[in-house]
């Protein structure tokens, strides 16, 4: 279980704490807030749900123009069409798959029940082994593409 989420994002944190043999309230925080978002992921077959499941990640600032975006999972909002449109209309490239010269891949919000054990896809799973290796795109999330393109003036169509 060392090389699959959630356990790979989950023990070292556990190790830490247990080496520390304590945690700031920040860190309580980020762990209890994972831990929800775990719990919060519904098996297939249930009805989808608005509850996002957050990779524990530090804010990333998108910069959208010349930046390669990809897409995993289902929008609440657009299509994945839709999204490479606006990507485009801000001076961006819509991508189809992770590779190296990916600069984000964008988790959309609601869980795609496609996801291999119902949690993250193969595209995440990529980005994420690439940037252990020290390479790879940002793994962000779609609310935080719109905020980012909000700055430019964009809104909700």
């Amino acid at each position: 279980m060392f090389n699959t989420w959630p356990f790979d994002t989950l023990l070292p944190a556990i190790d830490r704490i247990n080496t520390a043999q304590q945690f700031s309230i920040d860190e309580h925080s980020d762990l209890l807030s994972f831990c929800h978002s775990v719990s919060a992921i519904k098996p297939v077959g249930e009805a989808k749900t608005e509850t996002v499941a957050k990779l524990p990640m530090q804010a990333v600032a998108i910069l959208v123009q010349d930046s390669k975006f990809c897409f995993s999972g289902e929008s609440p909002n657009y299509t994945r069409k839709e999204l490479a449109k606006i990507i485009e209309m801000y001076g961006g490239v819509a991508a189809a798959s992770v590779t190296a010269q990916l600069h984000y891949l964008v988790i959309c919000d609601v869980p795609n029940p496609a996801w291999a054990f119902q949690m993250y896809g193969r595209k995440v799973e990529k980005a994420m082994n690439m940037k252990k290796k020290g390479a790879g795109p940002e793994v962000v999330f779609e609310q935080d593409l719109i905020t980012a393109l909000k700055a430019f003036g964009y809104s909700l169509l």
